[in-house]
């Protein structure tokens, strides 16, 4: 029974993606938009992916709203102004479809 449990893989998976993503050059300036978007907005040290899914979390929980004491993460301030993290993953989705398909 105990080989039957459901463990979810979004963090792994997306830590796995930006693993795969930082070995190509054609990524790097994209990847460093982010890091720069994420170090502006969020001041825990932490990865990008980690980040990313933090994000992806929060959507997918509707808790939209910046929480200090349960860490929510704040969706407007991340899609208000340029929309820098939107920008710079469309690239790297389509660079990583790319490597994997093409």
């Amino acid at each position: 029974m105990k080989d039957l449990i459901w463990k979810h893989k979004e963090r792994c998976s997306i830590n796995e993606i930006f693993k795969h993503l930082e070995k190509n050059p054609i990524n790097r300036n994209y990847i460093n938009n982010i890091k720069k978007f994420k170090n502006y907005l969020c001041k825990e040290d932490k990865s990008i992916s980690n980040w990313i899914y933090d994000i992806r979390n929060s959507s997918v929980h509707l808790s939209f709203n910046y929480d200090e004491e349960n860490g929510k993460t704040d969706i407007k301030k991340i899609f208000n102004g340029e929309d820098t993290l939107i920008k710079n993953l469309i690239p790297l989705l389509v660079n990583i479809y790319n490597d994997l398909f093409v």
